[in-house]
């Protein structure tokens, strides 16, 4: 399989819904000392696609990766749901070696390894093997072998898309209904919703440690937040929300 990767700055990163792969997120990780990298790539639809349809043009697309130290000697590379290319179940060990080895050429020369949350579903991802037969199949068709399957991720499997279009109404009939029914008992009960600014962080974090404790759920620390803004990149936009009652 060939893969073209070439540099480019991280202000030149496509715009895509994938907010872990966009210029704002560079510099918010950037803010917690990480180096971000961006990529263009390339490779042929026949490569990847494995289908009589395939052709040999190109597909394009791009990528944020984010580096950070470790020790005085050594780095890993980290991939947060990238790339958006999505290769046959046959071939994605194929992909993510040859993807890799391009990568090594060019990341800096202290990256000891290069971590990846796909964007897309891993062939036998939802079977109840161990991890050590998920290897064997990921690493099926490459060279090296040097694939590891990660007994946990760092970015969720899966996300909700929410339609937001239509009235409010409309909004709430489309929710299952236990939700609209908690939705209207929060309005009754007279709970009001407010967006903050930065000054009102503590009060987030508050609510926002008190809940992870609860529920067993790791929590960031106050600076995570703060990078959000301190990042520089124009185009993003973002709010904080906060409930009253």
């Amino acid at each position: 399989m060939d893969i073209k990767v070439e540099e480019k700055s991280t202000k030149e990163l496509f715009s895509t819904p994938l907010l872990q792969q966009t210029a704002f997120w560079s510099d918010v990780k950037e803010n917690l000392g990480y180096k971000g990298f961006a990529y263009n790539l390339k490779v042929r639809e026949k490569e990847l696609k494995l289908t009589p349809k395939a052709t040999s043009s190109y597909l394009f697309d791009d990528m944020l990766i984010l580096s950070k130290p470790v020790n005085q000697y050594s780095s890993i590379a980290y991939v947060p749901y990238g790339p958006l290319l999505t290769p046959n179940e046959e071939v994605q060990g194929e992909f993510i070696e040859e993807l890799s080895e391009e990568l090594r050429t060019i990341l800096p020369s202290s990256t000891i390894l290069i971590r990846y949350d796909l964007p897309w579903k891993q062939a036998y991802e939802e079977s109840d093997d161990n991890l050590a037969l998920k290897e064997l199949r990921i690493n099926f068709g490459t060279d090296n072998h040097n694939i590891r399957h990660s007994s946990s991720n760092i970015l969720p499997n899966y996300t909700t898309i929410l339609d937001l279009s239509g009235s409010e109404e409309e909004i709430l009939m489309r929710m299952k209904s236990k939700t609209r029914y908690n939705i209207r008992l929060a309005f009754r009960k007279g709970v009001y919703v407010k967006e903050g600014t930065r000054a009102d962080l503590p009060i987030f974090l508050k609510l926002y440690e008190e809940t992870s404790l609860r529920n067993g759920i790791r929590f960031h620390d106050s600076q995570f937040f703060e990078a959000l803004y301190l990042a520089t990149e124009e185009d993003a936009k973002f709010s904080l929300l906060i409930a009253y009652y």
